[in-house]
């Protein structure tokens, strides 16, 4: 049990160094031009190309700011495998704006679910997804799940997670600094809480 809870904690210490070297530009484009994501959508479709104004935008430089379908998250690669076998089944639409400031990632996402889904049980799939693998609980704003995740090699990552209107919503900031990651962590969920309150 714990060997496999290792190994997937190393599959998401992977994906979150994925996510910063993509923001990063780790396509292949210059690192000291940080790349950002605008997912441009057909009008006639049921989802908004950008995302909505109540997520939060992190301090730093935004690298990715897009709005749609898991598919088109799963597309731009900002959400690993893991994260996306949980809410793709219930979830019609993904936001998410992430930002770097050196070496520190913050991010602000929503995952809205289908009008017959409830985002109670998405929420509690995705605590548990993250309590498997290893995560610690941590103290937060009533509502809120907060947990964090201190690997011996690797980012220190915070991650939040709560249920407002028919979303879920994820306030997480990593980075190899764990004080930074923490004290951004604490700072962006209380801004993302005062536009997105909790509702459930």
């Amino acid at each position: 049990m714990l060997r496999n809870a290792g190994a997937v904690s190393t599959v998401l210490v992977l994906v979150a160094l994925t996510v910063a070297a993509w923001a990063h530009g780790g396509d292949g484009g210059d690192p000291n031009r940080p790349r950002a994501a605008t997912v441009a959508g057909d009008p006639r479709l049921p989802w908004a190309a950008e995302p909505s104004y109540e997520l939060v935008e992190p301090v730093g430089t935004l690298s990715v700011r897009l709005s749609g379908p898991p598919s088109v998250i799963e597309e731009a690669g900002v959400l690993g495998r893991v994260d996306l076998d949980v809410v793709e089944p219930v979830t019609k639409q993904i936001a998410a704006l992430v930002s770097t400031e050196g070496e520190l990632v913050r991010g602000a996402w929503l995952f809205t679910v289908f009008q017959a889904e409830d985002p109670t049980g998405l929420l509690d799939d995705i605590v548990s997804l993250y309590e498997e693998v290893g995560y610690q609980a941590v103290p937060a704003q009533e509502g809120v799940v907060a947990l964090a995740f201190a690997p011996e090699e690797g980012p220190v990552t915070y991650r939040g997670h709560y249920v407002s209107g028919r979303g879920v919503v994820r306030v997480e900031a990593f980075g190899p600094d764990g004080d930074a990651a923490e004290a951004a962590f604490h700072e962006l969920l209380a801004a993302q809480l005062r536009d997105l309150p909790v509702t459930s």
